[in-house]
Formats: C-alpha cells, sequence, structure tokens
C-alpha cells in the first residue's frame, strides 16, 4: 500500500489545549489517546486549530514528539505540520518533523508575503530535500495569501516527487 492511499479518509486534528497562557500537555495526551481509541484514519498536528503561528519552537516539538510517541506506539498514522508563515522556519520545522518519521509532513506556502507559482516550487522543493525522504502534503487553505488553481496545485504535484496529498477547500479551477 502506497503512503498516497494511506492518507486518505478522516483524520483528526490536534486541537490546542490552552490553560493561563500555556499548553495543557495532560489534555493533550488524553486528546491523543482519544484519537486513537476512535480509530480515526490518522491524526495530524500544527494545522490552524492548533494554533501553529503561536508557538515556541519548543512548544511544537513537545507536541510533535508526544504525538510521535503515542502514534509509534499504536501503529496509528500521523502527520506534524511543519508550517510556520516564515519559510526559512517551515524548513527548520520540515526537518525536526522528518526525525519523527511521521507518514507525512504537512507544510503551507510562506504566509507573509504572496509568493508566485515559481516560489512555490522552490519552496517546495526545498521542504522536499529537508523531509529526508518523508512525504509532503500541501496545505492550501482559503485564507491563504497564495490560493492556488487546480492546475497549479496539480503541476505542483507532478513535479515535486514526495507531495503525496493536497489538502485545500474551495479550489480555483481557472
Amino acid at each position: 500500500m502506497s503512503v498516497r492511499d494511506v492518507i486518505s479518509g478522516n483524520w483528526a486534528t490536534l486541537l490546542l489545549p490552552i490553560n493561563d497562557e500555556a499548553i495543557d500537555f495532560e489534555k493533550l495526551s488524553t486528546q491523543i489517546d482519544y484519537y486513537i481509541n476512535a480509530v480515526v484514519d490518522g491524526i495530524y498536528s500544527n494545522g490552524t486549530a492548533g494554533e501553529f503561528y503561536t508557538q515556541s519552537e519548543a512548544e511544537f516539538q513537545s507536541i510533535n514528539r508526544l504525538l510521535a510517541e503515542k502514534c509509534h506506539k499504536k501503529n496509528m498514522p500521523f502527520q506534524v505540520g511543519a508550517c510556520h508563515c516564515h519559510p526559512q522556519e517551515a524548513i527548520e520545522r520540515v526537518k525536526f518533523a522528518s526525525s519523527l518519521s511521521p507518514t507525512a509532513i504537512q507544510v503551507i506556502l510562506p504566509e507573509w508575503f504572496p509568493c508566485s507559482l515559481d516560489v512555490a516550487m522552490v519552496f517546495l522543493e526545498a521542504a522536499a530535500k529537508s523531509a529526508n525522504g518523508v512525504n509532503l502534503v500541501l496545505y492550501n487553505p482559503p485564507h491563504a495569501k497564495v490560493r492556488l488553481s487546480a492546475h497549479q496545485l496539480v503541476e505542483l504535484y507532478d513535479n515535486i516527487p514526495n507531495l503525496v496529498a493536497l489538502s485545500c477547500q474551495g479550489l480555483q479551477t481557472t
């Protein structure tokens, strides 16, 4: 079974529990256990519901170490969201995420400036290289500064060998 077959179905996103401006890791651990026991198709971290844009690197690493440990123990597929608004930080997160041996690493295009398709290609090529063989998922949400068309997404998908899935809503067809 290819990873393109594994990344399908219902994936649960980690919702970051916060108490007094700090991550509640006990609740996060319980949430991961709940998803595993619910037999979802996989779990992913650090989407917008996981407050990826507010995490320190230490928090990012702690969240994802916990997720990886629990998922590996139960043979649960998981994705690490290595998203960051700045491309250099995103690449560093991809490098760390690859060390956890996830099913895939989810990335977004750099957000602080709208990039062209050529820049998106360069960024994804760098992410793919930094992933050390772990497959990538591109998240292109409706609120992104760069909304790629279906044709542009296909071009990226066809040219980045370890880009195995796209997560998007409301695709533009032109």
